[in-house]
């Protein structure tokens, strides 16, 4: 993810510029009182998203361990059969926790999450950064949700650009261990930078954000990628689906046995 981090420093102009209509006049001006308010209110926010219920899990999962070693071998395999069939994804932005306010003694910070659609061509305006961000279609991440700890935030539509919603601003004392951004796409058919077409194999997007080190997120730091996979050529599933058949011989034979 190096080239990652790299690239992050080539689009803090643009980041900042994203950021201005959201984060910058919302606190231009704004005296250590008033941010010690703003404060409050959000470690309010934050405190009934540390209390609101985790998601449970299905009934009826069966757990890893209770599979029998004959079906666990044999997923196990097919999946990494199944792997080459799938082209290496593209990247269309970046999901990030970040530092907007620091804190000082006499007030406290503001942390918040972006999310950057990085596509559209930029002869036209668009955000697309090749060739790690080689999308110049202008997609739209359509009905996208946050969800962190238990609680999850509607954030609409988001198109080419950035967007650090006022909904996900938190005091610096507030911690979260992950985040997961899901949307839409627009469309899953992609022109790239070299002209080249891309099918998405799914119009949907989901990233979870981890801790890079340690039990939290570190803001300024932990960011995830937001990316999509192609559709794969039909011929690249025959290797793959040779491989299963003689797999589930070989398990025939073993049972007979």
């Amino acid at each position: 993810m190096t080239y990652a981090r790299r690239k992050l420093v080539e689009v803090s102009t643009l980041w900042a510029t994203c950021k201005s209509s959201s984060t910058a006049r919302i606190f231009a001006g704004m005296g250590a009182e008033e941010r010690r308010g703003l404060t409050n209110k959000l470690g309010e926010n934050s405190a009934s998203a540390a209390e609101a219920p985790a998601p449970q899990v299905a009934n009826g999962d069966e757990p890893l361990h209770a599979l029998a070693p004959g079906r666990l071998a044999i997923g196990v395999l097919a999946w990494c059969l199944l792997l080459p069939a799938f082209a290496a994804p593209v990247n269309i932005g970046l999901f990030s926790f970040d530092t907007l306010i620091p804190g000082d003694p006499s007030a406290p910070g503001v942390n918040g999450f972006t999310i950057l659609n990085l596509t559209g061509d930029p002869a036209a305006g668009g955000f697309a950064l090749p060739p790690e961000f080689p999308v110049y279609t202008s997609l739209s991440l359509e009905d996208a949700t946050l969800a962190l700890d238990g609680q999850v935030f509607g954030l609409g539509d988001i198109g080419p650009g950035g967007l650090t919603p006022p909904a996900l601003f938190f005091p610096d004392t507030a911690l979260f261990s992950s985040a997961i951004f899901s949307a839409r796409l627009s469309q899953t058919g992609l022109t790239l930078f070299d002209g080249t077409i891309f099918t998405a194999a799914s119009p949907f997007v989901s990233a979870r954000l981890l801790p890079s080190s340690g039990p939290n997120l570190e803001p300024g730091v932990d960011f995830v990628l937001l990316s999509v996979s192609e559709v794969p050529e039909p011929g690249s599933f025959l290797p793959a689906l040779v491989g299963l058949g003689f797999i589930l011989a070989r398990q025939r034979r073993f049972k007979q046995n």
